[in-house]
C-alpha cells in the first residue's frame, strides 16, 4: 500500500489497527518499529503543543485501520484522563525509539580522516 501517513500532515486522532501491519518510519524512511493489530499509532497528534519528531506509516496489503478523531476522543479523555496519560506516554516512548535511531545514526557516521599528503611527509622528513 505504501505511505499514507506522516505525523506533521495528520489529522488529530489515532489509528487502530485492525488487522495487518503498519510499518512507522523516520525522516529518512528508516524502521522505527512494525505495528500489528490490536496496536494503534497517531497518537502525538492528540498534544499538537508537544514538538514531536516526524514520522511516517506505511501499510501492508489488506491492512484494515479505524480511524478515531479527536473530535470522537475529546470527551472520552475528559471522562478518563488515565487514557489521555496512556496516548501521550506512547507518544513520548515513540519519539524516544526515533531519537535513539537517530543518535546512533550520528554516532556511526564518522567524516574521512585526514592524512598529510605524501609530499608533505617526505618535506617533514627532508626538515629532520
Amino acid at each position: 500500500m505504501g505511505r499514507f501517513w506522516q505525523l506533521d500532515t495528520a489529522p488529530q486522532g489515532i489509528y487502530l489497527i485492525v488487522q495487518g501491519k503498519i510499518r512507522l518510519l523516520n525522516q529518512n524512511d528508516e524502521l522505527v518499529t512494525t505495528l500489528e493489530a490490536s496496536s494503534y499509532f497517531g497518537e502525538a497528534t492528540l498534544f499538537p503543543k508537544t514538538a514531536f519528531h516526524t514520522y511516517r506509516a506505511r501499510a501492508s496489503l489488506n491492512t484494515e485501520l479505524i480511524f478515531l478523531s479527536q473530535e470522537f476522543l475529546s470527551p472520552l479523555l475528559t471522562q478518563y484522563p488515565d487514557l489521555e496519560k496512556e496516548f501521550y506516554n506512547k507518544a513520548k516512548s515513540r519519539e524516544a525509539l526515533i531519537s535513539e535511531l537517530e543518535e546512533s545514526e550520528d554516532a556511526s557516521f564518522q567524516p574521512e580522516m585526514s592524512y598529510p599528503a605524501v609530499t608533505d611527509q617526505a618535506s617533514t622528513l627532508w626538515l629532520k
